[in-house]
């Protein structure tokens, strides 16, 4: 999602669409049993609108899921204290402005506006039955950052580009209950009273630098690959403040690099196919 290359699109250009995503995996608990992950299928849609203005501006309006996350465990997994079942969806909307400086060179700048959502179930530990801790929130669609691109043609059919992503402060707040009616305690067999009421956490979603190669073999044929940097490293402790007190989540996440090459086919007018493979650090 470069800005800068808005400036090829020498008319009004809409696009929509989706991508499925089906995360699996097993999970492996201190040398013991494999655990079985089966979030389910993930519809994430994007779209972008493109007007050409005067001078060698170009306008667009864009819109992708940026940031995402499912897990989901079946009943009785060792870790269900942590989580049972979680869900992160980050939306972006991105106003940008591209301009051509040369014919062969471009640049562009835009915001990135984000809605950003949580939902997680766990069950409590020490306590036997259904019971169940459920956190949900959002950040109310209020934080803004930003992104610069460049592009460049070293040839008619040959480019290279850069893009930066700003960082994102945002705050979720929403509701946390640890459910009232179903949490028993193994020893005694009574229940213990629930807690309800408002939660809210701090996240600072990080930088990130890509830069691509894309190749138009022929008129029909296009080739391309990119790389991307992420600084996942600022988000070493997140701290969900919740009805019982202050709960922080010690992450210690690393960097991470993202490596991708793609081509697409215009096989005949109006249609495209396109092949992508995506080597993403976890």
């Amino acid at each position: 999602n470069n800005p800068a290359t808005l400036t090829d699109l020498t008319n009004i250009w809409v696009t929509v669409g989706f991508v499925t995503e089906h995360p699996r995996c097993k999970v492996n608990v201190n040398g013991a049993r494999d655990e079985r992950l089966d979030a389910g299928l993930f519809w994430l849609p994007h779209f972008m609108l493109s007007v050409p203005l005067p001078y060698g501006f170009t306008l667009g309006l864009g819109g992708d899921a940026e940031y995402g996350l499912g897990t989901k465990y079946d009943h009785g997994w060792s870790m269900e204290w942590s989580t049972r079942e979680t869900t992160v969806q980050g939306y972006v909307l991105t106003p940008n402005l591209s301009y051509a400086i040369t014919d062969d060179w471009s640049v562009g700048v835009g915001l990135r506006w984000l809605y950003f959502d949580f939902e997680q179930y766990s069950k409590l530990p020490g306590m036997v039955g259904g019971s169940e801790n459920r956190l949900k929130g959002d950040n109310g669609f209020k934080d803004v950052g930003w992104q610069i691109g460049t592009r460049y043609k070293i040839l008619d059919n040959l480019s290279v580009g850069l893009v930066y992503k700003s960082q994102i402060d945002t705050t979720i707040k929403g509701k946390c209950t640890f459910d009232p009616d179903r949490i028993v305690n193994p020893m005694t067999g009574t229940a213990t009273p629930g807690v309800s009421g408002d939660a809210h956490a701090k996240l600072r979603l990080p930088q990130s630098i890509t830069g691509g190669i894309n190749w138009d073999v022929t008129d029909t044929v296009h080739l391309g690959t990119a790389v991307s940097w992420t600084e996942w490293s600022t988000i070493d402790t997140l701290m969900f403040n919740l009805p019982t007190g202050p709960s922080p989540v010690g992450l210690h996440w690393h960097d991470t690099w993202r490596f991708a090459v793609g081509g697409a086919w215009d096989f005949v007018d109006d249609w495209t196919f396109m092949l992508s493979y995506i080597y993403d650090m976890d």
